[in-house]
């Protein structure tokens, strides 16, 4: 049961089992039915697309408790302690954001993920890349496992099985609550598919999930947030600022290192890689591959499948 939920909740799932209405239905019922019987969303889908949902929910940090001397730092920064401790809370890339809740805990994110699913809780992070992690500040309000619902949506589209358990009924005063603080921290941060399954319970005739691939094929299309810039044949390493437009590609360091361990590697500050010394001037060279194999790479990438070549093709 757990496995044919997986399937039906993935991307390409239910897509064989009606028209585009039907199978978006379909699936927002099998995400729902996982979260209520404990089943993993991410894992046992179909398709490329759940092979991309599966790979960046490894990439969800874990949260940790504040270090006494992160209450003397000042706004938008951590004690030093606490930076360590964020960077590290992810086994896939450093996060570069830290959300600070009012009891105390940390919850380490990646803003890259955060703007193409969630982008109200990126708008105050810097732009352009930092070696330090930024830290934001949440409400009182925002509570430690409504924030970990809507982070595991952005990252991998799956509900959370602490919101939609079937284990305690609708009307339970404890569900309620907890729902009612994941549809108004969704609600605020733009996640308003999750905001929608969190008040109601269930979706609606007609519901439609926005897919994960969508926002991220959308995130590298716009290079919003790009940490590392590849280079295909003939370009040259320098500054992002410097490099031809036409064999640059701006990219992102959680997607690739979660989808390649090459990258994971690569842009591994301990493994000496030059890729990995200098944030703002990432780039990492194909010397080998064109502009049109490495443009199909970073699809596979953020999509979960490339573009049919033509096998007749001169190039």
């Amino acid at each position: 049961l757990a496995a044919t939920l997986a399937a039906l909740a993935s991307e390409e799932g239910a897509a064989g089992l009606g028209d585009d209405d039907a199978a978006n239905e379909i699936r927002c019922w099998s995400l729902l039915a996982c979260a209520c019987v404990g089943a993993d969303a991410c894992a046992g889908g179909a398709g490329g697309a759940a092979r991309v949902a599966a790979a960046l929910s490894r990439a969800l940090p874990e949260s940790f408790s504040g270090s006494e001397a992160g209450s003397e730092a000042g706004p938008g920064s951590l004690s030093a302690a606490d930076q360590a401790a964020a960077r590290a809370a992810s086994p896939v890339a450093p996060p570069d954001v830290c959300f600070v809740l009012a009891d105390g805990a940390r919850q380490p994110a990646h803003a890259a993920l955060l703007a193409a699913r969630c982008p109200a809780l990126t708008e105050s992070c810097p732009s352009a890349p930092s070696s330090s992690v930024t830290a934001i500040k949440l409400g009182a309000g925002v509570t430690r496992r409504a924030l970990r619902a809507v982070l595991r949506w952005a990252y991998s589209g799956a509900l959370d099985a602490d919101v939609f358990d079937s284990g305690v009924w609708d009307g339970d005063a404890g569900l309620d609550e907890r729902r009612a603080a994941v549809a108004k921290l969704a609600s605020k941060c733009g996640a308003h598919e999750l905001a929608r399954c969190a008040r109601f319970g269930r979706p609606k005739p007609g519901a439609r999930l926005r897919r994960l691939t969508e926002a991220l094929l959308a995130l590298m299309t716009s290079g919003t947030r790009a940490d590392v810039f590849l280079t295909a044949e003939g370009g040259e390493i320098a500054p992002p600022s410097g490099l031809s437009p036409a064999r640059v590609f701006p990219a992102h360091r959680v997607v690739l290192c979660a989808r390649a361990e090459y990258f994971r590697a690569a842009l591994d500050p301990a493994r000496g890689f030059r890729e990995s010394r200098e944030p703002s001037s990432r780039a990492a060279p194909f010397p080998a591959a064109t502009p049109e194999a490495l443009a199909a790479a970073l699809r596979a990438a953020y999509a979960g499948a490339a573009p049919r070549v033509d096998a007749d093709a001169e190039q």
